[in-house]
């Protein structure tokens, strides 16, 4: 029961962290317009790429224990 029960708090945690993480570039491209907006996807793909990464690396860890 304690191991499922650490596994929801990991899904959580990951979860909001990966919320947060894409809450400011989101933000920020809403806000801008014209040339601006580029750069704002570029920083949104970015961010993606490197939460999809750490996101493999915690899941990996996490279920190999």
């Amino acid at each position: 029961m304690k191991k499922q029960k650490s596994r929801e708090d990991f899904w959580l945690v990951l979860g909001l962290i990966n919320l947060l993480a894409m809450v400011y570039p989101i933000s920020s491209y809403l806000q801008t317009d014209g040339m601006d907006q580029v750069l704002w996807v570029c920083v949104l793909f970015a961010v993606g790429l490197v939460l999809a990464i750490v996101d493999t690396v915690s899941i990996a860890v996490s279920y190999s224990q």
